[in-house]
């Protein structure tokens, strides 16, 4: 209730902000998609979805409300976006290095890394640290062991120990996924999410949180209160998805439908 901002009688779209979305090739359209029902699920005021030409049917169909660009180059425009988003579907290719590359030297605005977008910073997490703006890791255990060039076994012996890990190298804010997600900047406390269930394992689900995620910070909330609000706000609604629908049965698509319940917990209307 304290982190998500009021909304105002007299706003209108451009004062929730504008989150870009950069991702989906090809072999994973759904992922950006996600993403983008995540995002324009947040309050976020305009959403924007950065996707290859063979992605882009399926963000249409799913999200008709997200302002669809066919352009996914390291060249892409960024100057209106007020929170960006790269790695849901992103692929590992060149293109998708010099991508995350330049956006870790000119983002506009605070930046999410997921997915593709951790796997191209090929175990380097220093690179991180020179980025101009804040940075938020949202790795599940494979991706963070890849990033600190570790076992997954051994992230997962000390989740606490890692996620700080990754978040003094990297400076960033890091959200360790999983069972108990983790939460953490540098210097300073590990946020454990309690809510959630074992039916969110499921393809998909990390790209709602990516794209909820993007549109809680595209409307100015600070990086750690947006990840710990965006964390519990997915594991809110994964356990209603799960009421509904039953661990086994649910899918990422549930839960992000699932998100205005999860939002009616801490807000009437």
């Amino acid at each position: 209730r304290r982190i998500l901002p009021r909304r105002r009688r007299n706003s209108h779209k451009g004062t929730y902000g504008r989150a870009l979305l950069m991702g989906g090739t090809a072999q994973y359209p759904g992922a950006i998609a996600l993403a983008a029902e995540g995002a324009l699920r947040s309050g976020a005021g305009l959403v924007q979805v950065s996707a290859s030409t063979a992605a882009m049917a399926a963000v249409v169909a799913r999200t008709p409300e997200a302002i669809a660009w066919p352009v996914l180059t390291p060249d892409l425009a960024l100057e209106a976006a007020d929170a960006l988003l790269a790695g849901p579907g992103l692929g590992r290719d060149p293109e998708a290095r010099r991508l995350v590359a330049r956006l870790l030297r000119e983002t506009p605005g605070p930046l999410v890394l997921d997915a593709d977008a951790i796997a191209v910073l090929e175990g380097k997490p220093e690179v991180v640290k020179n980025c101009p703006q804040a940075v938020i890791l949202t790795p599940h255990p494979g991706e963070l062991a890849q990033l600190l060039d570790t076992g997954v076994d051994d992230i997962q012996k000390d989740r606490r120990a890692a996620v700080r890990e990754a978040a003094e190298r990297t400076g960033a804010v890091v959200v360790l996924k999983g069972a108990g997600t983790l939460v953490t900047q540098p210097g300073q406390p590990v946020w454990l999410n309690l809510n959630g269930n074992p039916g969110m394992a499921c393809g998909g689900s990390g790209d709602v949180l990516a794209g909820l995620l993007a549109g809680l910070l595209a409307q100015k909330i600070a990086p750690v209160d947006a990840a710990c609000a965006a964390v519990w706000l997915h594991g809110m609604a994964g356990d209603i998805a799960a009421l509904k629908k039953t661990q086994a049965a649910m899918t990422a698509g549930d839960i992000a439908r699932a998100l205005p319940d999860a939002f009616r917990q801490i807000a009437p209307r």
